[in-house]
């Protein structure tokens, strides 16, 4: 199912939540909404859910008009972060839940519920668990039996809401990767909400880059991260350093750089490098975290580098090093799209 969202505008109190939002999706996408805390994108989850009602625009699904619709009536399959599951019900009964309260006209007979809910235990790989009770499930198998909970009355429109943030690194790593491998094999047109920028560029086919109520990008994740249109998205989306700003008419330029944009050496073989000095090195596993401040002005600065790489030996905390940036980027502080 296609979704359109025209010139959209939800108020809570004085504080604008959604600021004149468009958003096209398309049939099929699976489509993250990326920002900080209080960004949006969570309001925006729950206004095409029909949880919120906004002030003023409209929801298109399939270009019908669904604004003033309820939750019900949109055929949504929603997860949230905390499952939202029935202690007192087994597993099975927490997936057959939404099939037994539909309406009798609509409602399955016992027979097609057992065979659904065995069908989607077995398609989320948990259907040995089925007498279970969620006390005694994983924190990852509540979350796919969450997930098969909302597939079970067969949702237009999969809404996720950081469904992944209570759980550990390596879990939410397998399971968003499932998540996406699910998607692929339902073609179903999915909206997930995320602040980890990894986990956004990793899994949706577009990212939708909000901040205070707006979207400020969208975009596929390679033109995220490689081509950001506002200092905004660069800085969000990857730790970057701002080495000077300077005035242009009536704006500040900001120039921008990222750590994997700068090199490091022990000699000045660069005319256009400047000299540095090693606060602390950091050794995160997979990379090497390094902290410094140029001499010239203090500022203070991070690179990483492989653990391979020759040069870690030869320097420590103290060394003098030069460093040579390989490409910036500038951007007007009053840019947006």
């Amino acid at each position: 199912m296609s979704i359109d969202i025209q010139s959209l505008f939800k108020q809570f109190g004085i504080f604008p939540a959604l600021d004149d939002v468009n958003l096209t999706i398309k049939k099929g996408e699976f489509v993250a909404l990326l920002g900080p805390s209080g960004s949006g994108k969570t309001t925006l989850l729950r206004t095409i859910a029909g949880l919120e009602i906004p002030n003023s625009g409209k929801i298109l699904f399939n270009k019908r008009d669904v604004t003033n619709l309820s939750t019900r009536e949109r055929e949504m399959g929603f997860i949230f972060q905390h499952y939202a599951l029935f202690k007192h019900m087994t597993v099975f009964e927490n997936v057959a839940f939404g099939l037994r309260v539909l309406p009798k006209n609509k409602r399955p007979s016992d027979k097609k519920i057992n065979e659904k809910v065995m069908e989607l235990l077995t398609l989320v790989q948990l259907d040995w668990l089925q007498a279970r009770f969620p006390a005694q499930l994983s924190g990852g198998q509540k979350q796919r039996i969450a997930l098969a909970r909302a597939l079970a009355v067969e949702p237009q429109v999969l809404l996720l809401d950081e469904p992944f943030g209570a759980l550990d690194t390596t879990i939410r790593r397998e399971l968003r990767n499932w998540l996406r491998s699910l998607h692929d094999r339902l073609q179903m047109t999915s909206i997930f909400v995320t602040h980890d920028v990894d986990e956004a560029l990793e899994i949706a086919d577009k990212v939708v880059v909000m901040n205070e109520g707006k979207i400020i990008q969208v975009d596929t994740p390679e033109n995220i991260y490689h081509h950001p249109k506002t200092a905004f998205v660069y800085k969000f989306i990857a730790n970057v350093t701002l080495f000077h700003a300077r005035k242009q008419e009536n704006s500040l330029v900001e120039t921008l750089v990222r750590p994997d944009a700068m090199s490091i050496s022990l000699k000045n073989e660069d005319k256009s490098s400047f000299k540095a000095t090693i606060e602390s090195l950091k050794h995160l596993g997979h990379s090497i975290k390094l902290v410094l401040h140029a001499d010239e002005d203090q500022q203070e600065f991070e690179l990483k580098l492989s653990p391979e790489d020759p040069l870690i030996k030869k320097i420590h905390a103290g060394s003098h090093v030069y460093i040579s940036i390989d490409k910036e980027k500038a951007f007007l502080d009053d840019y947006q799209i």
